[in-house]
């Protein structure tokens, strides 16, 4: 999966607002939380003004989600569902198969059992 850091300030900008719109925040929300003007916080969503990591960190904290997700990063260890639905058939694949597995050894067990004339209890 791709890491590298391919964000733009417009990418950052959207998936703030994304997040806090998600969250049901408004911009009077995130202004009061970051205690900032509702003008200020706006201006921000809106790219009008520089953007500083530790503010990023804050607005983070409030919508209550990584700073690497507002970056447009997805984390390696993240499956997205695609790769998500194929791990599962994978796993009930290989399920599925060694249950069949099991009911042939259990059905070649039987006929030598009845093959052989053994009581079983």
């Amino acid at each position: 999966m791709n890491t590298e850091p391919t964000f733009t300030t417009e990418t950052v900008h959207k998936n703030i607002t994304k997040a806090r719109k998600e969250k049901g925040l408004t911009y009077d929300n995130m202004a009061h939380e970051l205690s900032i003007s509702t003008p200020a916080y706006r201006k921000i969503e809106l790219g009008q003004t520089h953007l500083t990591v530790d503010r990023l960190y804050q607005i983070a904290s409030i919508l209550q989600i990584k700073v690497a997700l507002l970056l447009g990063i997805q984390p390696e260890n993240t499956p997205n569902a695609g790769q998500l639905e194929a791990s599962l058939r994978e796993i009930i694949t290989a399920k599925d198969n060694a249950i069949d597995a099991l009911r042939e050894t259990n059905a070649m067990l039987k006929t030598r059992v009845n093959t052989q004339g053994i009581q079983i209890a």
